[in-house]
């Protein structure tokens, strides 16, 4: 996915979204305030999009969906100025994704968050998406897979309470409603392989988890050798169940290996890689 179709479509979901029109702002002004945030929600991104976990555009949404969820888009928020309604906890929070002073945001850096301009819209976006990404990874449910609702829900938890990673009812319908969005304007991923689930990295035996980083190895010396879409059979005396390696163009384009296990039942799991990556 292009960028500019990524952002397109990042807009297209933030619309969406319910959202308020502040007094005085037009639809068009609306459209365009709202098309500068997500554009900066996809550069804020691209740091942590580097094959070992979620895709550049399930973050940005992730980001876009938290915001809009938080404050519904609201010019005065984004402006930083005072909302006749909503006091921002008592006025510690400021900016689209409601920060407050922290070890990791601090008062001098938080002052400069809010602001319609480029840069201040930027600056909240690297915040908010450090600390959404930050919190995915002490959920352990960042790398080695695509985002899910599970992992987002757990992500939006701990970014709402500072490390729980428990969702309430309110992080999962923020979740539903990131899958929806996800489904509607998001890639499209490669289907399983029939009769095989993607595994799940605690299910990996040791022998398997090998393997697959000996071909991530091998693919990094030659990456023409390979073509996507290729499985790989692996069997081993000692371990339960067949496996597949499947190579497969992951995120931000990368080649990479997926591991599938055997799935009697034929159960589809929602998709997730779950080793390292190498440039294509």
């Amino acid at each position: 996915m292009s960028k500019a179709i990524a952002i397109a479509a990042l807009f297209k979901a933030a619309q969406e979204i319910p959202h308020l029109l502040a007094p005085g702002e037009t639809v068009d002004e609306w459209n365009d305030r709202v098309h500068m945030i997500v554009e900066q929600n996809y550069e804020a991104a691209g740091p942590y999009a580097d094959g070992k976990g979620w895709s550049r555009f399930e973050i940005a949404l992730a980001t876009t969906d938290l915001m809009g969820n938080e404050t519904r888009f609201d010019r005065r928020i984004h402006a930083g100025e005072k909302h006749p309604d909503w006091d921002q906890d008592k006025g510690l929070a400021k900016c689209l994704g409601q920060h407050h002073v922290s070890r990791a945001i601090p008062r001098a850096q938080w002052e400069r968050l809010p602001g319609l301009d480029v840069d201040a819209t930027l600056r909240c976006a690297i915040a908010t998406t450090m600390q959404l990404v930050s919190q995915a990874k002490q959920c352990g449910v960042f790398l080695g897979r695509h985002a899910s609702k599970d992992a987002v829900a757990q992500a939006f938890a701990a970014y709402a309470t500072g490390g729980h990673c428990k969702p309430g009812e309110r992080d999962w319908s923020r979740a539903l409603e990131w899958e929806k969005l996800m489904g509607k304007f998001g890639p499209k991923y490669k289907a399983d392989v029939p009769g095989y689930r993607r595994a799940k990295p605690g299910e990996i035996p040791e022998p398997v988890k090998k393997q697959a980083e000996e071909f991530i190895a091998w693919v990094g010396q030659e990456p023409t050798a390979v073509k996507i879409g290729d499985t790989v059979n692996l069997s081993f005396d000692n371990v339960p169940f067949r496996w597949k390696l499947r190579f497969e163009r992951h995120a931000e384009g990368k080649v990479g290996v997926s591991v599938f296990v055997e799935d009697s039942k034929k159960e589809q799991e929602s998709g997730r890689v779950l080793w390292g990556t190498t440039p294509d």
